[in-house]
């Protein structure tokens, strides 16, 4: 009789669609769904839950599961149509845009005990001649028209208060329509207007790119600023919106924007960059040091990396340019590379750039080894995965090491580092499209949110259901010979070893079936069925699945039999999980007996 063997290995290495069966190693998957790893955690641990919000209550904080639900069903999507164009968090609330009800303006929301309340724009009036500086807070009066409003934010484009200023005023509550030109005044300022003062709009569609920054140093000075290639730029500071206007700029609509060394940077089509007066990011005048830079490519990201490097990341393998330095007198603005590009929606990170080039993952980083900065390929397992996919949007999750990146399908593939190398590549499926996604981190609280094509905006990673309905994944192991090519294994039992919480409720399923000697249909003891690498309707409808009895009180452990004769076997694992803790598969093993030198 043969002597019973075991293996066990490691769960770990993420998903390899390229290499063949025979060179993967044991612990990495050639599918899987809804599972990822966290930094230099070992194991495949089920992805966590989502769920809606509107400024609501959150379901996932009460207890009861009745009580979830009950709360669920008060949260609304945000009012509009089509896909949610962008998201933020600012200040403790959620923010939201997404085309009005017809499409012809864009709108913007806030998050309250409510639900979802529109933040109404104010008006502008542009003034020119401007004598002495207005005041925010002040009234405007207009001579002739003798109407008035009162002064949100003064913008100077150019000249001096001497009366050669010109710029525009945000105002509210207009008592109606102020004259053009007329003599406008208040308690400070004085300027003739060359406007009348006109609804700020905000344009719809776009491709909205959002920071939350500081520029002015105070704590109590971070604010909203975006672009979105449709329209100007614009800030918020949690009442007023103020349209960014670029003077000499023919068309005056950003597609991307960074914060570096208190100035605003702002992308154009075509590969100008203007950067803003320093600690002033509304003002664009060269008169008080704003300038402009030119790459000759469409900018795709622009980021910081390490303390003092501006990078500007162009088109598909286009090129990398990059600002050096800390001020204009020591600026070295240059191309790093005319090879290498990103993507549009794939660049994040903060001191090692993530991105995708082609169908590959790409990291841009700092290094002393060699030379000033390195780019290197990563891991190509998810290549095929990817290839024909179109991203729409990326986030960084650093408290778990993750860049995760968004399609337009619904999928999402999730690279995991570790001490900033590539560990894992998985895959997720929410069960919704994202249309955009932003993280942030506050009060050492991380937040990642995506905006969805059903007008809804989800905060990821919190709770325990996918939005009230199962998590539904798997993992599937490659084929493998376990150490004696060319011969036959009988192969008997398999243990996972899990790493979850004290209990797993009815609320979670387990469950197992396996293929043996790559699919063959006719071998004794097979369990196969046709498998789809993103999961789908076969996972569960096709194949014997075989029940895993667990070893009580604390679950750590899993088993079951295995009746199987082949060469290599392939093992899967699906589970549904719905209200219980996240759960973490660590290693598999098998006992088998090795027999007869397959002829």
């Amino acid at each position: 009789m043969s002597r019973i063997k075991s293996k066990t290995f490691f769960l770990t290495g993420g998903i390899d669609t390229l290499s063949p069966h025979i060179g993967i190693e044991p612990g990495r998957l050639i599918g899987g769904l809804n599972i990822w790893q966290e930094g230099d955690v070992i194991g495949y641990l089920r992805a966590k839950g989502y769920e809606a919000l509107d400024g609501h209550p959150a379901p996932s904080s009460y207890p009861d599961n009745e009580d979830k639900e009950t709360a669920r069903a008060l949260i609304t999507e945000v009012p509009g149509e089509d896909g949610v164009l962008g998201t933020c968090r600012y200040a403790g609330d959620q923010y939201a845009w997404r085309n009005d009800t017809g499409g012809a303006t864009a709108k913007m929301f806030k998050s309250t005990s409510s639900g979802w309340s529109e933040v109404v724009p104010g008006e502008t009036i542009n003034f020119v001649s401007g004598v002495t500086a207005f005041v925010a807070g002040e009234t405007l009066s207009g001579g002739a028209s003798s109407e008035t409003a009162t002064i949100e934010r003064v913008i100077l484009q150019s000249g001096a208060w001497d009366g050669s200023a010109i710029g525009y005023i945000v105002i509210s509550s207009a008592s109606g329509a102020f004259s053009n030109p007329e003599t406008i005044t208040s308690v400070s300022g004085s300027a003739t207007s060359s406007s009348t003062n006109e609804a700020i709009t905000l344009q719809p569609d776009g491709n909205y790119d959002i920071i939350v920054f500081n520029f002015y140093g105070s704590t109590n000075l971070r604010k909203i600023y975006w672009t979105n290639g449709v329209d100007t730029a614009y800030m918020f500071n949690g009442s007023v919106i103020v349209p960014i206007r670029v003077a000499g700029m023919e068309t005056d609509k950003p597609t991307h924007l960074a914060a570096h060394l208190s100035r605003l940077f702002l992308s154009y089509p075509g590969g100008s960059v203007q950067r803003s007066t320093v600690k002033d990011p509304l003002t664009f005048s060269a008169l008080l040091g704003a300038g402009e830079m030119t790459t000759g490519s469409e900018v795709v990201s622009i980021n910081v990396l390490g303390k003092s490097t501006l990078v500007f990341l162009c088109q598909n393998s286009d090129s990398i340019w990059m600002l050096q330095g800390t001020s204009e007198t020591d600026w070295d603005f240059s191309q790093y590379s005319d090879t290498v590009g990103a993507k549009a929606n794939t660049v994040e990170g903060v001191n090692n750039l993530v991105f995708l080039m082609g169908n590959k993952f790409t990291t841009l980083q700092a290094s002393q080894k060699f030379g000033d900065f390195v780019d290197n390929a990563l891991d190509e397992g998810l290549a095929k995965f990817i290839e024909n996919r179109v991203p729409v949007a990326s986030v960084s999750v650093l408290n778990k090491s993750q860049y995760r990146l968004f399609f337009d399908d619904g999928f999402i593939t999730c690279v995991t580092f570790n001490k900033n190398k590539p560990t894992t590549g998985t895959i997720l499926e929410y069960g919704f499209k994202t249309t955009c996604a932003w993280s942030t981190i506050e009060n050492g609280i991380e937040y990642i949110y995506a905006g969805a094509d059903d007008g809804f905006v989800y905060q990821l990673d919190s709770g325990d259901s996918f939005n009230g309905n199962n998590i539904t994944g798997f993992i599937r192991m490659p084929y493998y010979a376990y150490d004696a090519l060319r011969h036959n294994k009988h192969f008997l039992k398999m243990i996972l070893e899990l790493d979850g919480p004290a209990s797993l409720t009815s609320n979670t399923t387990l469950a197992l079936s396996c293929d043996f000697d790559y699919g063959t249909p006719n071998i004794p003891g097979s369990r196969s069925y046709n498998y789809n690498i993103v999961g789908g309707g076969a996972f569960w409808g096709d194949g014997v699945w075989g029940e895993f009895v667990y070893d009580a009180p604390i679950i750590d452990r899993a088993c079951t039999d295995i009746d199987g004769i082949a060469e290599n076997m392939s093992t899967h694992i699906g589970f549904i999980s719905k209200n219980d803790e996240q759960f973490n598969m660590q290693a598999i093993t098998v006992d088998y007996t090795v027999l007869g030198r397959v002829r």
